[in-house]
């Protein structure tokens, strides 16, 4: 990753062109850039850089002089972006060799140490007030809901000496952090990210030339640990569908175990040893899923699947005002590797992954976020819910999210109740499909 821009939950915390300029303009001759980018303001979309009280930054107060002479924290060094967070435990045998256990990937932790850069100790002062303010995100940590902010790196310098900010994206981009789509092959995301340590000052300079400059290191934890290049959108369709269904099918048993239950190969002239007894199921009370459902089939084009890169889904479902609802939405997503068209051999239970909405409300908007493995729901008073209680895999199972992967087409199947009258498809207003790569 480049180390001359990033934002946390919006906020731009590190421009280092930005910097560079204001220090400048502040008469700080002894600071000299060691990686400097002319083309990123015209790729964020902002004029060109020249003062404080010109450009009036994020930390300017106009009450506060001291603001006006601080020119912004300057990076030196971040740790962590790039490496692979992938540990396993190994347990050592008692002879040679050992056992393995699971691959995965840990939270991931960055470490950033820059410089505060002020005209005086007052200015570098009400920079760090600033900073200690801008580092707390969203501070959504007393909402059981929040889970982090969203973290903003780019990539590399952007090669980009002009933008056309007023135009349209040429990807669906689904942040509100996102600063413009001159950065769509540059920018990465970062989700569930908390500041956990710091800032914490641990030098301060004062030069006998002027100015003032403070060391500050702090700490990122990304609960989510890949980075996420920007979406690219697969369908986003105000109509619903006016064609008849494709499938009629009857609910198949996806049971993955032998016809007697068991999943391991065991010799069929002995016993079989008892089952551990399982958790109770809970019944679904009103909820009853159909016997034979009307599927809607979509295929997903090789193009927008990333060949050695795994991709999320974030998908988005609006719903009309009125009485009514949806209810028993089905969505699966099954490979197609040779590009025909149609599901795998097995079409039934050959998918890989599933998401099974027991009910949207009116006039509300329904989202599963792949990047964050969250499932939420916008209603008429503007406020967010969790709405994993209504969304589930149809054998009553948690949600399986998919990775599409591998650089060949899948297909998207939109699966509905085929007795329902009206159609939960002339209750949706609007739905969109987009990936989002990951590990970039």
């Amino acid at each position: 990753m480049w180390a001359g821009w990033m934002s946390l939950a919006g906020n731009e915390i590190i421009n280092a062109r930005r910097t560079a300029v204001y220090a400048n303009a502040l008469g700080l001759d002894w600071f000299n850039a060691c990686d400097d980018c002319p083309n990123l303001a015209p790729a964020l979309g902002d004029d060109p850089y020249q003062s404080v009280l010109t450009d009036q930054p994020g930390w300017f107060d106009p009450d506060n002089p001291d603001t006006w002479a601080f020119a912004g924290f300057y990076p030196l060094d971040i740790t962590g972006v790039d490496d692979s967070t992938r540990t396993a435990v190994v347990t050592e045998s008692l002879l040679d060799g050992g056992v393995i256990g699971p691959v995965r990937h840990a939270a991931r932790v960055i470490v950033i140490s820059g410089l505060l850069l002020g005209a005086d100790e007052c200015a570098v002062q009400a920079g760090m007030s600033w900073l200690r303010a801008a580092l707390l995100g969203s501070n959504c940590r007393e909402d059981p809901h929040c889970v982090g902010d969203e973290l903003c790196f780019l990539s590399c310098c952007p090669p980009i000496d002009e933008c056309d900010v007023g135009g349209d994206p040429p990807h669906f981009i689904d942040s509100p952090n996102y600063p413009g789509h001159c950065l769509d092959d540059f920018i990465r995301h970062f989700f569930r990210s908390v500041v956990t340590e710091g800032p914490t000052i641990t030098a301060r300079h004062a030069p006998s030339t002027g100015g003032c400059a403070w060391e500050i290191q702090f700490t990122i934890t990304c609960g989510t640990p890949w980075a996420f290049g920007n979406s690219i959108v697969v369908y986003d369709d105000e109509k619903p569908p006016s064609d008849p269904p494709h499938i009629i099918t009857d609910e198949p048993n996806c049971n993955d175990a032998a016809p007697d239950g068991t999943l391991d190969y065991r010799d069929p002239f002995c016993p079989r040893v008892p089952r551990a007894p399982t958790v109770p199921e809970v019944a679904l009370q009103c909820y009853s899923i159909p016997n034979e459902w009307a599927r809607y089939a979509f295929p997903v084009p090789a193009t927008a699947v990333r060949t050695w890169q795994d991709s999320v889904v974030h998908m988005e479902l609006e719903t009309k005002d009125d009485d009514i609802g949806v209810s028993n939405l089905r969505m699966r997503w099954y490979s197609d590797p040779l590009g025909w068209g149609h599901m795998s051999s097995d079409p039934d239970c050959g998918f890989c992954g599933e998401f099974y909405i027991l009910y949207i409300p009116p006039n509300a908007s329904f989202v599963l976020d792949g990047r964050t493995e969250q499932v939420t729901v916008q209603i008429g008073d503007g406020r967010k819910r969790n709405a994993r209680a209504v969304c589930m895999a149809t054998d009553g199972g948690p949600i399986e999210w998919p990775l599409i992967s591998c650089g060949h087409a899948y297909m998207l199947t939109f699966d509905v109740d085929h007795q329902a009258d009206p159609q939960p498809w002339q209750r949706l207003k609007r739905f969109s499909v987009s990936l989002q790569p990951r590990g970039v």
